[in-house]
């Protein structure tokens, strides 16, 4: 086919420039006839082409007879190869494209030539067929792999326009990401087929739509092109021309592609453009009504610093509209809203995601669920509590459970719970019944997930179904010495094994080392200062024979000594209004075991108040007769309580601790306290002392 092209172009060259003047072209042209200046048996080949079978028997014509092939041979083969293909075939439009561009040629060499225009009508074969019977580009877009891709560039280099190249490199990318490849990116790089590709991108740059510069940069990116190459920065350039013409999905795409290149000058000024165009745009072009690209822009915002506050407040106002969100949106958008800073207007946006997850009945992947639960974990603080939902995370629980995903997975799970407090019966019973089923999982297992599980039973005083067979496996361990080993942390475990009633030797001779204390407590974390306080109130109070373990009462005073002493008593008030005075309550008080109380009263057998020596140091150190009760009041601030409102299994230990001396503790939650009205606060506190004790109540007029 090449050859016919090549005999048009001679042929119209010669006749462009052998004939200046255009009025005489017809008269010229009859006296020419160039049939006369050719051997008469080249009209054979007239016939033979008029008569060819096929178009390979054309082509094979053309390749045998082209050094004699003239004008009209030419046009006699197109005819041919027109008709053959008419019938049966695909059409190559390139041969079209290729006979207009000749003949725009001659066009302009013969500027006054009324016939011309007639010719030109009479050949232009490309009006006749539709250009979307390009065979090439439908090879291209049928190719079995990226060999065969490549073959059809090397052998149709020469005819190649910009959509072949185009389509060319599209084909390779869906081939190469699906795997229906032999070639590795690196071999594709270096293979020269490829080259050519990008070669021929060079040249149709400047044809190319925005569209598709995006991309074959997306392909140029997946293969591993160079950011520094020639044919990557020619994109580059194209795409800092037409910034501003690009729609928001374009720049969110393009700046995903760029986060990925090699940094360069003109890399970096595209990551600088883009998002400062895009925020620009976003009130004229977001579609306020599609979840799927809303919850895209959302994703986009939170990992630029550089998009304005208003932009983002645009964004989640047009979410917060949206009736119900798809299980892929809603993942997307508590995850975006996990990636940027707290604050509290992202609140209703965040719940309303969780709750279409486990309202919706989507069945969503558990690690997609399990890595939600990290991300909230993570942003979860004291000021941005909402990242804690209960209701979800119990869903995310049952939905283990429900697919039965095993021990591992299920202590995976509890360990994110126990770094929010959560507390999930159902989870823990789960745990121990596969612990039930196999009891090597504790008694042998991984030290890790033994101490996560021990720490999940200790959390609160709930105990799992099997919880009299977990403890045996407990004090069965072979391993214990794997523990210290393993770095965990042991104050928090030991602690824990107290809350359980299980003492450990080897633990405990480690744990209270003064010179291994020494040298966690240069972190100056408040909690291994509470656990060692604890350890040594547990094995004063209930293992005495384990005191051998206990560090100096001089170190134990150093602990509690760096403990943040309480600033805040807001019980105070109510006490002294039931009792009258300050010389009935004593706040605080202080045991030699180091308990901080934050009141101290002691009652009489008529149920009345007895006044208290102001200079009492301890409890212990305060005189009364047997019949009498102290009372010690203990305000429990939220970190005593789980997140879902279940007391701690540390501080129920402390106040055992209190009761085995024979007090009578009454806890008071103070988050329930703040919420109840002025007016109810005295005869709640009045009710809660008279539980504790046999005397208190009717002795007292409180109203």
């Amino acid at each position: 086919m090449n050859q016919i092209f090549k005999n048009i172009r001679v042929s119209f060259r010669s006749l462009s420039s052998g004939f200046k003047n255009s009025n005489n072209l017809l008269n010229i042209s009859k006296d020419v006839q160039l049939s006369r200046i050719l051997p008469e048996n080249t009209d054979l080949l007239i016939n033979n082409l008029k008569n060819a079978p096929s178009v390979p028997h054309v082509l094979d014509l053309v390749k045998t007879n082209s050094n004699v092939m003239n004008a009209k041979h030419t046009i006699q083969a197109l005819r041919t190869i027109f008709m053959l293909q008419k019938h049966g075939r695909k059409i190559m439009n390139q041969i079209f494209k290729n006979i207009r561009v000749s003949f725009r040629s001659l066009s302009s060499g013969f500027k006054n030539s009324n016939n011309l225009l007639n010719i030109s009508k009479d050949v232009q074969l490309s009006r006749i067929l539709p250009e979307n019977t390009d065979l090439l580009i439908n090879n291209l877009k049928n190719a079995p792999s990226v060999p065969h891709v490549l073959d059809l560039v090397k052998t149709n280099s020469n005819v190649m326009n910009a959509k072949h190249t185009i389509q060319a490199l599209r084909t390779i990318f869906m081939l190469q990401k699906h795997g229906r490849s032999k070639l590795s990116t690196l071999q594709l790089l270096k293979h020269p087929d490829f080259e050519k590709i990008c070669n021929h991108l060079k040249y149709y740059a400047g044809a190319i739509e925005l569209n598709e510069t995006i991309e074959a940069l997306k392909v140029m990116s997946f293969v591993g092109v160079s950011s520094d190459s020639t044919i990557y920065q020619i994109l580059l350039q194209l795409l800092k021309h037409d910034v501003n013409q690009m729609t928001l999905q374009q720049i969110i795409f393009t700046d995903f592609l760029l986060s990925k290149a090699t940094p360069s000058p003109l890399v970096d000024a595209l990551k600088i453009a883009l998002p400062i165009v895009y925020d620009v745009q976003l009130p004229i072009k977001l579609d306020q009504t599609n979840v799927t690209t809303l919850s895209e822009h959302l994703h986009y915002v939170s990992r630029r610093d550089v998009i304005s506050e208003q932009s983002v407040k645009r964004i989640v106002n047009s979410l917060m509209k949206v009736k119900v969100f798809d299980q892929r949106s809603a993942t997307s958008i508590m995850w975006s809203l996990c990636d940027m800073p707290p604050k509290a207007e992202f609140e209703p946006l965040l719940h309303k995601a969780m709750k279409s997850l486990f309202i919706g009945g989507y069945s969503v992947p558990y690690h997609d669920l399990e890595t939600i639960i990290s991300k909230l974990i993570k942003k979860y603080k004291l000021n941005a509590p909402y990242y804690y939902n209960d209701d979800f995370f119990n869903y995310c629980a049952n939905i283990l459970i429900t697919q039965d995903l095993g021990f591992e997975n299920a202590v995976h799970l509890l360990r994110k719970f126990l770094r929010v407090y959560h507390l999930n019966t159902n989870l823990l019973d789960y745990i121990s019944e596969k612990c039930r089923e196999n009891s090597d999982l504790i008694e042998n297992g991984d030290p890790i997930l033994t101490y996560n599980v021990i720490r999940g039973c200790a959390l609160t005083d709930f105990r799992p179904k099997y919880y009299d067979k977990i403890k045996e496996y407990f004090l069965n361990i072979k391993n214990f010495d794997n523990f210290v080993g393993k770095r965990l942390h042991l104050p928090a475990l030991q602690a824990a094994l107290c809350v359980l009633d299980i003492y450990v030797p080897v633990i405990l001779q480690k744990v209270l080392n003064e010179e291994y204390l020494t040298d966690i407590f240069k972190k100056n974390y408040f909690s291994d200062f509470e656990n060692i306080l604890l350890i040594t109130q547990a094995i004063k109070t209930f293992k005495p024979e384990l005191s051998e373990y206990l560090p100096s009462e001089e170190f134990i005073r150093m602990v509690k000594s760096k403990i943040k002493p309480v600033a805040d008593y807001p019980l105070e008030g109510a006490l002294l209004h039931v009792f009258g005075s300050d010389k009935f309550v004593k706040t605080p008080a202080l045991t030699r075991m180091l308990h901080h109380i934050d009141h101290l009263i002691l009652l009489k057998k008529g149920g009345f108040a007895s006044a208290l020596d102001t200079k009492i140091v301890y409890v212990e150190d305060l005189e009364y007769e047997s019949p009498n009760q102290v009372v010690l009041l203990m305000a429990l601030d939220s970190i005593c309580y789980t997140n879902n409102k279940h007391l701690l299994g540390s501080t129920s230990l402390k106040l055992q601790t209190l009761e085995a001396k024979g007090y009578s503790v009454v806890p008071v939650p103070i988050a329930l306290w703040k919420s109840l009205p002025e007016f109810e606060r005295v005869p709640y506190i009045t009710e809660a002392i008279k539980s504790k004790t046999k005397y208190f109540a009717r002795a007292f007029d409180v109203s």
